[in-house]
């Protein structure tokens, strides 16, 4: 069984594409969506029609019911809401926080956003493991994978393996601290968990943003602030 996880896509369909161009070469059983797919990118109603083209499985990001106040990107976030039509709206704040994907008889792959018990949850290298421990997952749970962060992340705890998969629309140098704007990579991120004759592996896929293609779409879409927006990238690859 091979998994393919995706998240905070953020309404990037240059990144998207690339991603799945990359996943279909890997021969994957399953791709799983972990939230926050179209908000803060220039493109969320194409990005949103090109998961649903795919029926995987999805679960609830914190940007997707376009509920919360996120300070300073308001402007941002009313632009992308609007260009999505009620429906599509209704199905992203629809989203359950969590999937539960079987490997093999008695070993389950549970899928999130941040935490099963929060989307806002960061998991991160710094974790305590007594926070871990709360999260109280069944026996049967061998690894878990979520995003929220946009920065990769594998750990061991406990005979289990914690994944964090990254970002496919906006990997970042460093989580965000809530203060200083995080620096974006020009990069893909998306990682393949797989189940193979009683082992686990995991591949943690780092791929080239078509920056070009991207800072095309960002300009011709109508992205509010589009080349302030675009300086929170680096400059290097």
């Amino acid at each position: 069984m091979r998994v393919a996880l995706i998240s905070d896509i953020h309404a990037n369909l240059v990144a998207l594409d690339a991603a799945l161009d990359d996943i279909r070469s890997e021969n994957v059983d399953q791709i799983v969506c972990l939230g926050d797919v179209a908000d803060l990118g220039p493109q969320p109603a194409e990005t949103l029609a090109r998961l649903q083209e795919l029926g995987c499985p999805c679960v609830a990001g914190n940007h997707d019911p376009f509920k919360e106040d996120f300070p300073g990107l308001m402007h941002v976030v009313h632009w992308c809401r609007d260009q999505l039509s009620t429906s599509a709206r209704a199905y992203l704040a629809s989203r359950p926080a969590t999937i539960t994907v079987s490997l093999a008889p008695g070993v389950d792959l549970l899928c999130t956003h941040g935490s099963p018990y929060s989307y806002d949850y960061q998991f991160v290298s710094s974790t305590p493991d007594d926070e871990l421990d709360t999260w109280k997952l069944t026996p049967d749970v061998r690894a878990v994978v979520c995003g929220h962060t946009h920065v990769q992340l594998m750990r061991r705890y406990k005979g289990r393996t914690f994944v964090n998969v990254g970002s496919v629309g906006q990997p970042f140098l460093a989580p965000f601290d809530g203060k200083t704007p995080p620096r974006c990579l020009k990069r893909v991120e998306y990682a393949i968990v797989s189940w193979d004759d009683g082992r686990l592996s995991v591949d943690l896929r780092s791929l080239p943003l078509d920056w070009t293609a991207y800072t095309t779409a960002v300009c011709n879409s109508g992205f509010p602030g589009a080349t302030e927006w675009l300086s929170h990238w680096e400059s290097q690859a």
